[in-house]
């Protein structure tokens, strides 16, 4: 297994020095056979000033310079040694059924999984094998074979995605793939809004049937920006606890929207829009479950700041308050959204429902006491009690 984790500042600097004194080694001896000084500061400034934009505008993983190509690529299906870049396992991963199309190590689920399941990244699949982490933002995937599909995506499932309209499913052969929802190239795109960071955890613009879908972000680092969609409380991947549920919190820039949502809407349609979508609510009222344009209001955010632990709500203001704490008093414009009831890769739970009472810390399931979802609906809804 590779770790590009590790391989990523090595192997980026590496790139930025070796063009960068190419650059500058030419550019000296031909600058001093004429004796243009000027020019010679003028193109050593421009140099410089090259070097520093390709480490800064690098942006998150699988974006720009942080990964090489070799490392996911071989061109040959016949690869046996690696590069010299740091911490690199002896026998480079390839597929036992290749060669692949688009000249990849292994089919794309087994590919990603050589990371991302049990590597020194973030694990997405099964219990995770690497940090000490407890609540995962995205939860687990499962695939076929494993005896508990459907409690989140399922890799490797063909069927149609519940609620799309018009109708979508995956590659009939391949099934679902990390690539149906990750750009493994990373995402900023000529049209996103942030060229720098790009797409929250790298989702494709281009969900199921959708087009154009973008969700930004906000480092620890960075200016509070409530114009973004999700407010992260790490300042790199890299970070402690940097894919944990508690440094991840949601904006809601638009008040009757959630671009969040709208990501999801891409393949589950029908379950997704506000108070005007036919598809959601008609004369009556709502006749599915809102994902926005449906505030707590002054009565249920009263009852859901009560609990000490709350599952996840879109804020106008960037105001969540502290999970353990019930004395909070909550704004009236939280708003429910899909991560409030459903963990974006599952869990343990059908179709990777959060069940949590509130009495209790976090967990992937809810809170690990819950074992209905009746407990997760009491959090924000009065009857019933708390």
């Amino acid at each position: 297994m590779f770790h590009p984790k590790k391989q990523i500042p090595k192997g980026g600097s590496k790139l930025v020095k070796l063009f960068t004194t190419r650059l500058v080694v030419k550019g000296i001896n031909y600058l001093n056979s004429r004796g243009f000084r000027m020019k010679r500061i003028l193109l050593l400034t421009l140099a410089a000033v090259f070097a520093i934009a390709m480490t800064s505008a690098a942006g998150e993983y699988h974006m720009g310079s942080s990964l090489s190509c070799y490392q996911c690529h071989s061109m040959h299906y016949s690869q046996q040694h690696w590069f010299g870049y740091a911490y690199e396992d002896s026998t480079p991963f390839l597929g036992g059924a290749g060669p692949y199309n688009n000249l990849l190590r292994s089919d794309v689920n087994d590919l990603c999984l050589s990371c991302h399941d049990g590597g020194d990244v973030v694990d997405v699949y099964g219990p995770s094998e690497v940090f000490a982490v407890t609540n995962r933002q995205g939860g687990t995937l499962n695939k076929l074979g494993d005896g508990n599909e459907n409690k989140g995506h399922t890799l490797g499932a063909t069927g149609d995605a519940p609620g799309s309209s018009p109708a979508w499913h995956p590659d009939a052969v391949e099934g679902l793939t990390c690539v149906d929802c990750h750009s493994p190239h990373g995402s900023t795109g000529s049209t996103n809004p942030d060229q720098v960071k790009g797409q929250w955890r790298n989702l494709t613009y281009r969900p199921g049937n959708a087009t154009n879908r973008f969700v930004n972000y906000e480092k620890s680092s960075e200016p509070v920006n409530t114009s973004r969609d999700i407010k992260w409380r790490a300042s790199s991947v890299h970070s402690a606890g940097a894919y944990e549920t508690a440094n991840v919190d949601f904006y809601e820039p638009v008040s009757n929207q959630s671009r969040y949502g709208a990501w999801c809407q891409g393949c589950h349609t029908n379950f997704h829009g506000d108070s005007t979508s036919t598809n959601m609510a008609n004369a009556n009222g709502w006749i599915r479950h809102p994902t926005a344009g449906a505030d707590l209001g002054t009565t249920n955010a009263a009852d859901f700041a009560s609990h000490a632990y709350r599952p996840q709500v879109m804020s106008a203001t960037g105001n969540w308050g502290t999970q353990g704490d019930s004395t909070w008093t909550a704004p009236t414009d939280l708003t429910p959204t899909c991560v409030t009831c459903h963990k974006a890769h599952g869990n343990g739970n059908s179709f990777g429902l959060v069940y949590m009472d509130g009495r209790h810390p976090r967990t992937e399931n809810g809170d690990g006491t819950a074992t209905k979802i009746t407990a997760t609906c009491k959090i924000c809804h009065r009857q019933g009690g708390y």
